[in-house]
């Protein structure tokens, strides 16, 4: 790590990176992946050790502090901040492993990019000395670059059928280099990757309900940021994405509403006054997702500081606001999208990337709208929770 953010001053160093994220921004979606440069750079940042243990050599920097280097990141490149999200984010779930597991990735210094994939299960089985892995996971965002891997499984042992994650190397895993061909967060390089007959040790392995119940740490007492609950802080960060990539598209429309000269009406676009309301009502809608999410990591922040479990309620509308913030930074991308004319659709145009960014961040599952609002709609009733998945 360099000087400068050595004490933490990661955001500073984003701001710097920031015109360098944003001219590689083309390069980023034709390679399909990030740069080497540009991850050199994020790791030079101290993105990979955000939210790492200090025991570790981490910074243990808080999700509104991660959230606001993110947002800075989105608004140059937004499948860069993707990557870095999850670069930042996965280190925090390995705090939850046993040490064991810990010391395998973190021995050397905690600047190791860790990869996660819980879009499909595999499969352990038990043998003699842990466990035997095998199974096929999709969408593994910034694989190219982690050198270990969270992987989503299921397996029996004498207590019974889990569902959790094992941790496996990058030398155990096998990447689909021709599996990542879309139409947003192109530079993400969220390919499949696959592991046939792989042994794990049992230290590598983690039930999800003990994910979400207790991290494990050499000293006590546990530090608070990884006494969060699980559910509620999983996936701020990316949604901190889709707020970055909005405040970029607002500040491109408002640089370009002042230059654009409409045709039809002989006069810049900034004196139209439907531009006008399209620019407000999008302003609103981002700064209403932005304010959403920065309260969403106060809630679990001060849950962390009292080691409190939030009910089942509030666990649901904190992945309700997730998603509606995705929702409400889409809606003011297409507003601002479908007000700025052919000139928009050009490659070389940021705005059509933040388009189709952000229509591919909605996608995700953990920020669909319709299945989180009708989870935390029918528990305000009193129903019973349809998502039982920690994640």
């Amino acid at each position: 790590m360099s000087e400068e953010t050595r004490d933490g001053d990661v955001l500073a160093g984003a701001t710097a990176l920031a015109n360098q994220f944003a001219s590689r921004a083309l390069e980023t979606e034709q390679l399909g992946r990030l740069p080497d440069e540009t991850v050199a750079q994020l790791l030079e940042l101290g993105m990979a050790r955000t939210l790492v243990p200090r025991q570790w050599g981490g910074l243990e920097l808080g999700f509104k502090e991660v959230i606001d280097v993110l947002t800075t990141m989105a608004g140059s490149c937004m499948s860069t901040a993707w990557c870095a999200a999850l670069y930042a984010e996965h280190p925090w779930i390995l705090a939850h492993f046993d040490e064991r597991a810990q010391t395998d990735v973190w021995s050397d210094g905690p600047d190791v990019n860790v990869c996660m994939s819980v879009a499909a299960q595999g499969t352990a089985t038990r043998v003699a000395d842990g466990f035997e892995l095998d199974g096929t996971w999709a969408f593994v965002s910034g694989c190219d670059h982690a050198a270990w891997f969270l992987l989503a499984t299921t397996w029996d042992d004498d207590a019974g059928h889990h569902m959790g994650l094992c941790l496996v190397p990058r030398s155990e895993v096998h990447i689909d280099h021709a599996s990542w061909h879309v139409a947003g967060l192109r530079g993400t390089g969220s390919k499949t990757l696959s592991v046939r007959g792989t042994r794990v040790p049992t230290y590598r392995m983690r039930d999800s309900e003990a994910l979400v119940t207790a991290p494990l740490f050499q000293r006590r007492p546990t530090p608070a940021l990884f006494c969060q609950p699980f559910g509620g802080t999983l996936g701020l960060v990316l949604a901190a994405v889709a707020v970055g990539g909005a405040e970029g598209a607002l500040e491109h429309f408002r640089a370009r509403a002042t230059q654009r000269v409409l045709r039809y009406q002989n006069r810049v676009q900034a004196a139209d006054p439907a531009a006008q309301l399209d620019l407000a009502e999008s302003t609103l809608r981002v700064t209403s997702a932005r304010l959403l999410l920065e309260d969403a990591c106060e809630v679990v922040r001060r849950a962390g500081e009292h080691s409190e479990q939030l009910s089942v309620a509030m666990l649901a509308e904190l992945r309700a606001r997730k998603a509606f913030v995705v929702r409400l930074c889409t809606e003011a991308i297409d507003r601002l999208f479908a007000s700025s004319g052919g000139g928009a659709l050009h490659e070389t145009n940021p705005l059509q990337r933040f388009w189709r960014d952000v229509h591919a961040i909605q996608a995700h599952a953990g920020m669909n709208w319709s299945a989180h609002g009708q989870n935390y709609g029918g528990i305000a009733v009193g129903l019973e929770p349809i998502m039982q998945r920690p994640w």
